[in-house]
């Protein structure tokens, strides 16, 4: 076969949306040349997913992106299935920020993208890839069926829930079978009310709220409808009749932005990596959207692999990714587990409202509350690594409030802005460890105070050693080394 143009880079990344953009940006920022590519010759204009969660806002913030975003609106509540739960226990300078559309979040990692040297090449999409033993061959086409050959050392499918890449690894999942349906509308000069929370009857839920530049997002849950074809487009019609349906309201608008429907279906790969093809995003995982979870999940899983990955890069070996599968594999579950508890909870007849009066008691009681909202903050997971089950603070994430002595200026900055190890200390390194962390290029910061989470609680430290997705990976209570850490995360081997 004749090809028009014969590409070759570290990684192709088949996919532009949030995943793809972060992992883009992740990878340039270490020098790791990259094609990410996206058959969509615009990016999207829909508002899809509206907000960004703590986790989300944490890590952007790490990699001095949040100035970006300008003055975000903000709440100091989340809710789980509809229960408002109060973010004030979680030790964050961040707040939940809402009626940021899902274009805007990517119209800024774009920027973010273009800032350290990436672009995006769009109308090609993925029509087959070959894993050989030295990479991975991949076939793109464009619209007039024109032909591109791409020979990458690892491919990366952030491709969405119907990943090609996905496929062709033979890392394909099963759907769960969908219960209930929700249809979602974005609506321009509406008088829908906020109700941001929802409102339950017999009949279904709906809630509602603003997103910004006058528009309202309505969702309405419908229990008994027949289901649509998933991510079906629909009319104002069919949202403000099923609306009217269910709570016996009529609402009025001038016209409809964006209509679509979604289910509670849910699915996970097996593994997140066959050799050298990687899964991330909604090509991994899909689920109930409940909360607003999904697009931050799937930037934390960015996250979590450009590092490894631009060290596999590196090294011509996958073995560096490393436990990579196993964490972001670990946050997913929890993901699929907390939407579909919601769905259930919430999207679901007068059959759940004896159970969600006893819910209701139990977030009575702070840490539980706290707990929850935690978990649809994307901060809730923890990693086990093999030698930490000493230091009950190794495997969470440090979040903005560890550090309350550092400015605001300093953190908006980006503590991590080149995606760099961080040692963070009160009176700096000893020699030995000084001479460790100067060979591994880890960055050194002195602060006064240092506040780790540790699940049940806070502790104070004297130290601690942050991985580039500010994971703590070690503290002054562990009885590892700062040389063994490294050994095991394989930091230093570039220079040794």
């Amino acid at each position: 076969m004749q090809y028009q143009r014969k590409l070759s880079a570290d990684v192709l990344v088949v996919g532009a949306g949030p995943s793809g953009l972060s992992l883009a940006a992740e990878l340039k920022l270490r020098g790791i040349s990259v094609v990410l590519v996206d058959r969509e010759r615009r990016p999207t204009p829909e508002s899809r997913a509206l907000g960004l969660t703590i986790g989300a806002l944490e890590y952007l913030l790490s990699r001095g992106q949040i100035g970006k975003f300008g003055e975000l609106r903000v709440r100091d509540q989340v809710h789980f299935a509809g229960f408002p739960l109060s973010t004030a226990a979680i030790p964050s300078d961040l707040l939940p920020a809402i009626e940021v559309p899902q274009f805007r979040t990517e119209e800024i990692l774009t920027a973010w993208l273009e800032e350290v040297g990436g672009s995006i090449t769009r109308g090609q999409e993925l029509i087959d890839f070959s894993q050989v033993d030295d990479g991975v061959v991949s076939l793109l086409a464009d619209d007039d069926e024109a032909r591109t050959e791409v020979k990458s050392k690892f491919i990366v499918g952030c491709d969405g829930s119907k990943s090609t890449v996905r496929s062709i690894a033979g890392l394909d999942f099963e759907i769960s079978k969908p219960s209930v349906q929700m249809l979602l509308g974005d609506f321009l000069d509406s008088d829908l009310y906020d109700n941001p929370f929802g409102k339950r009857n017999e009949r279904g839920m709906v809630m509602s709220g603003p997103i910004g530049d006058g528009a309202v997002r309505v969702i309405v849950a419908e229990f008994g409808a027949p289901l649509l074809e998933r991510g079906k487009m629909l009319t104002g019609e069919e949202i403000a009749d099923a609306y009217e349906r269910v709570l016996g309201e009529r609402f009025t608008w001038k016209a409809l932005h964006w209509g679509s429907s979604f289910t509670d279906a849910s699915g996970l790969a097996e593994s997140l990596v066959d050799r050298r093809a990687i899964l991330i995003g909604d090509a991994a995982h899909i689920h109930l959207p409940a909360g607003g979870q999904g697009m931050n999940v799937s930037i934390l899983d960015a996250a979590a692999l450009g590092w490894r990955l631009a060290q596999a890069v590196r090294h011509d070996s996958p073995d560096l990714l490393g436990t990579f599968d196993e964490e972001r594999l670990t946050a997913a579950r929890a993901l699929i587990t907390n939407t579909q508890a919601q769905g259930q909870l919430f999207l679901r007849g007068a059959e759940v409202d004896s159970l969600r009066e006893v819910f209701a008691t139990l977030l009575d009681e702070p840490r539980s509350a706290a707990k929850l909202a935690r978990a649809v903050s994307s901060i809730d997971v923890k990693y086990v690594f093999d030698y930490a089950d000493d230091d009950d603070a190794i495997g969470w994430r440090a979040l903005s409030g560890s550090f309350p002595e550092l400015t605001r200026d300093e953190k908006n900055s980006g503590l991590q802005r080149s995606g760099e190890w961080l040692f963070v200390s009160n009176d700096g390194p000893d020699p030995e460890q000084s001479a460790l962390l100067t060979g591994a290029d880890v960055r050194c910061l002195e602060t006064s105070a240092i506040l780790l989470e540790t699940g049940q609680g806070q502790q104070d430290h004297r130290a601690v050693l942050l991985r580039p997705d500010g994971v703590v990976a070690w503290t002054d209570r562990s009885k590892a080394s700062i040389d063994a850490v490294l050994r095991y995360w394989a930091i230093g081997i570039e220079q040794g």
